[in-house]
């Protein structure tokens, strides 16, 4: 009996998974192919048929499984919110994903892996470099309209407030995967956020 393309794609998906899950922990140097395919419950040869080899899986992986957070990021850019407001949905936005999504903890651990061991892949490299400077540029037009229609302090570099954000953010990750850390920041998404606009 012939696989139908639904089925395909439902392995696809579960070697997505399971690969997500084994490089977050081991990242991609450690990891086996036959690591993966003892997750997702298949032979290596399905991850041959799927993606070709390790690196091609690593590249879906974070082209199908990690840019969500980016989307997300764009649909707040482009609402009607004044800049503030945009930077501190943003903010409030990756808390609460933080916070209550393990998954997407896990994503973020996984790209500081990523970041980490492969500056060397120049395909991962360009495409990394792509997105994350997307999004520092559009932080530094946002805040340099709202210091043109008067809605962020005038007195602060766009460029430096764009880094600061993203290396806060980045940050806070970190601490949800020190020890006993999570309890204390959890409950206190607000005031970490409202401790940081206040820069603005």
């Amino acid at each position: 009996m012939r696989r139908t393309k639904e089925d395909a794609e439902l392995t696809r998906q579960n070697l997505l998974a399971a690969a997500e899950n084994v490089f977050s922990k081991k990242g991609f140097a450690a990891t086996r192919l036959s690591d993966i395919a003892q997750e997702a419950h298949v032979t290596r040869g399905a991850i041959y048929h799927h993606f070709g080899n390790k690196m091609e899986l690593f590249l879906a992986l974070h082209k199908e499984r990690v840019d969500p957070y980016f989307k997300m990021l764009d649909e707040i850019f482009i609402s009607d919110l004044l800049p503030k407001a945009k930077i501190k949905k943003m903010f409030t936005e990756f808390l609460f994903r933080a916070f209550k999504d393990l998954d997407f903890v896990k994503r973020q651990r996984f790209d500081a892996f990523r970041d980490v061991e492969f500056t060397g892949c120049e395909e991962l490299h360009e495409f990394m470099q792509e997105r994350g400077k997307k999004i520092y540029l559009m932080l530094i037009d946002l805040i340099q309209y709202g210091q043109k229609i008067r809605d962020i302090r005038q007195d602060i570099s766009p460029e430096l407030a764009a880094m600061n954000l993203l290396a806060y953010m980045k940050g806070l990750v970190s601490i949800l995967f020190m020890e006993g850390q999570l309890d204390l920041v959890k409950n206190r998404s607000e005031e970490l956020v409202e401790t940081f606009i206040k820069g603005f």
